[in-house]
């Protein structure tokens, strides 16, 4: 069984330390209240080549009290994620892209200063352990 993409997205986004240093591990699929908050959403698509394999795509949202705070964090997500290659929340993550880059938004609900960006990961399962 493969795990959902986004719990891999998020384990590789909280373990990267150049990363953490900025969102302090307050990475989550839901909008985590604060002054730094990531949050990951799976996106629809992705087609599976096996019942091994699942590529995906994940909006990520980085919120912060400023708009300098949110936008280095978003751009350094950016710079970091195709290196992004390694075991997490369960299986390997084979590939990692980046298929948009930063925009920036403010939030509707909070009006603080948010960037998106999309990802692209491809997680593989391990056939040995179902």
């Amino acid at each position: 069984m493969i795990p959902p993409p986004e719990w891999c997205a998020i384990e590789l986004l909280r373990d990267d330390p150049e990363l953490a240093a900025l969102h302090l591990g307050r990475v989550s699929v839901e909008h985590l209240p604060g002054p730094v908050a990531v949050q990951v959403a799976l996106l629809p698509g992705g087609r599976s080549t096996s019942a091994w394999e699942w590529p995906a795509t994940v909006q990520v949202d980085v919120w912060a009290d400023d708009q300098i705070t949110s936008g280095t964090l978003a751009a350094l997500i950016r710079d970091r994620w195709p290196g992004q290659r390694r075991e997490a929340g369960g299986a390997l993550v084979a590939q990692t892209w980046v298929v948009s880059n930063p925009m920036a938004l403010v939030d509707p609900d909070s009006h603080l200063p948010r960037y998106m960006l999309t990802l692209g990961l491809l997680v593989v399962g391990d056939s040995d352990r179902d």
